[in-house]
Parts: C-alpha cells; structure tokens; sequence
C-alpha cells in the first residue's frame, strides 16, 4: 500500500469504529489506518470497543457460529468521537546500513586501548597473576578464567568500535552492573559482547574427589567457551533495527564491525524521532481526552438539569392531585375541614406560581451542576 493513500488522520464514532473491526480483520484494517494491529487493538481498547477474539475469523470462514460481541453504550455514548494517527512512515533502509571498511577496521594487535579497553586488560592481568599465586589451591574455581583468545578477539573488537563512535560524537561509559552504554546526551544504547558456551566435562581436581569420593565420581560437568563471539544489544534499539551479530562460517564477527557500527550510529536518529512522535503522540492523546471530559462533562450536566426539570414537573402533577383532592374537601357537607381547605388552596397557589415562574425555574436549573446527582 502506498504511504500516500493513508490518510494522517481518521476521525470516526465509536459505533463506525466496532463496525469495521468486526467487518474486516485487525491486521488488514491496521494497515488501512496506517497503524499497527496492536495500536489498534490499544485504540479499542481505551473506547471500550470489543474486538473479534482469537479464532473468530476462521471459524467464520469455515462456516462455524461465531460469537459477536456488542458494542456497551453505558459507560461511552457511541456516537463518541475516535481519533486515529497514521504511524510516521520509516525513511531509513536498516538493511543496507553499514560504515566503509576503509573508516573501521579491527587491528590485529592493540596499540594504544581506548581508556575502558585498557581498564578491563589491567583488571585481566592482576587476575591471571592472582590466579597463579593460587595455582594449587581450591580458590581458583572461584578466580577469573585464564586470559583466551576470544577475550583477545573481543578487546579488539570493542576498542574499534568504541573509537569509532567516539569518532562521530557519541559517548561510551560503563553502566550499571558493568554494562557498556553508547549515548549521545539523550538516548542510551547498551551493549554486550560475549563468548557462545556449551557443556562439556572436566576431572574433579585432589579437593573434588576429596568431597564426592564415596560417589565414585570423576568428572563433572562445566559450560567451557567454543571461542565464537556474539554481539548483542541489550536495551535502547529499534525494534525495525538489527539486534545481534554473530561469528558464522560465511563472515567473522571482525568482518561484521562496519554493520554493526553503522546500525547503532542510524539508529539514534530514528530513537530521537520516535520518541519525538511519541510525546507529540501522547500530547494530542490528552488533547483528545481533555476534549472527551470536556464533552461528557456537558452530558452529565445536561442530563441532570433535564432530571431535574422532571423532578419540577412532577411537583406540578402533584399539585394538579392536590388541587382535585382540595375540591372534594370542598363539596363536603360541613365545616370540619374549612380551615384546612383554606390553608391548602394559599399553598396550592403560591406553589403553583414558583412552578410556573419562568424565573424561578431558570434559577433552579441553573443551581444545577454535574455531580449534583452521584446515581
């Protein structure tokens, strides 16, 4: 579908809305809308209109009695009005994103580190010289592993790209937990670089055996390193973008680096977008709502002046039966209920006059407000 046959606004009632959606499926009518079939289902969903459940359209389409859900019109009036937004199109090819080789290339030896680089290589260093002062002792399952080549590999690699994007203006830092964070000042990417493990067995070592001799136990299991690395984003990627890079038999990891790099540099400006349309999205979203209360606020009080417009008029019904109750106290024979009469006919006019003032009826109408009547 072209991006230009979708409007960038729908407007419909709630009823139009539950029409098409049990009409034609979420998916196909999203597409219509220029959303997704998920914001539309959201959309639904905050109007309170019911959509198709799982399996209603196959079931309709093989000839089986499927249920339809009605549309509730006693929280919302269905004549409400939806809004719908067309999703901002993507003008960026995340297939094809990918920096020259010429500008990144991954050395074979390191020269001078980048600062975290040359952080992590110390720390590395006084644990191999920590774990050969305990070479014999049953501390060093509990001591970092020997320093390996995909350690080697993964240095090089992370200190590449790390002069890259400081290169083009973004920041690298540690994070939380040590997790590694590209950011621009804005928005934050976090990500990760680790060896693929699999099981294998090992000898128990002297103090092993000495804890599970009785067992007859030799070997146990461990997950040891297969020496391919995996290159993830953790958090802060588009989902339309390129999650995970990976040593295959086609293409080394250290052949993947301009794609990698290229993917996370295209993909701030489209984190900054996105984010821009969602706080415009949010802000048009409580435009809207404002406009929702402000509309069932005026129903709410519309509704109780006419209610209590009825009431009034229901107290002149009452007095026309008072009046007619009067009169046949009046035909009868004797002067007991004189003086009762008599009051009665004084009330009976000066109610009927309030009733029928046109000023005092405005003026009790307008006491009215929207909460006046909690039922």
């Amino acid at each position: 579908m072209d991006e230009p046959s979708i409007p960038a606004l729908a407007r419909l009632t709630r009823e139009q809305l539950y029409n098409r959606v049990w009409e034609t499926p979420i998916s196909q009518l999203a597409e219509e809308f220029g959303v997704s079939g998920r914001g539309l289902k959201k959309i639904c969903e905050r109007h309170d209109i019911p959509v198709p459940y799982r399996g209603y359209w196959a079931k309709k389409a093989a000839g089986k009695p499927v249920v339809k859900y009605r549309l509730s019109k006693a929280k919302v009036p269905p004549d409400r009005e939806v809004t719908i937004r067309r999703t901002p199109p993507l003008h960026t090819d995340t297939s094809r994103v990918s920096v020259d080789p010429a500008d990144l290339t991954v050395p074979e030896e390191i020269s001078r580190p980048h600062r975290l680089v040359r952080e992590w290589i110390a720390e590395d260093r006084r644990a191999r010289k920590k774990r050969e002062r305990h070479v014999e002792s049953w501390l060093t399952r509990y001591l970092p592993e020997p320093f390996t080549q995909a350690a080697d590999r993964r240095y090089r690699i992370l200190d590449a790209l790390f002069k890259r994007f400081e290169r083009v203006g973004l920041k690298v830092e540690l994070g939380e937990r040590r997790s590694i964070c590209v950011h621009d000042g804005e928005a934050n990417i976090v990500i990760a670089i680790r060896e693929k493990k699999k099981k294998g067995v090992r000898p128990l070592d002297d103090w092993e055996r000495s804890i599970w001799a009785s067992s007859g136990k030799t070997e146990c299991e461990v997950m040891v390193g297969t020496g391919a690395l995996v290159f993830e984003v953790k958090f802060g990627m588009p989902n339309r973008f390129e999650h995970t890079w990976a040593d295959s038999a086609r293409q080394s990891l250290e052949e993947q680096v301009g794609k990698i790099a290229g993917t996370i540099e295209a993909a701030f400006p489209v984190i900054h977008d996105e984010r821009r349309c969602a706080e415009e999205a949010w802000r048009l979203r409580e435009i809207e709502e404002a406009k929702q209360r402000e509309i069932e606020s005026a129903r709410r009080l519309d509704n109780n002046r006419w209610r209590r417009f009825k009431e009034l008029s229901r107290q002149l019904e009452d007095l026309d039966a008072a009046e007619r109750m009067i009169d046949a106290l009046a035909q009868r024979e004797g002067n007991d209920a004189a003086g009762v009469v008599a009051w009665a006919r004084t009330r009976l006019e000066s109610e009927r006059e309030a009733l029928t003032d046109p000023q005092t009826i405005a003026s009790e109408i307008g006491r009215i407000h929207e909460w006046t009547y909690r039922g």
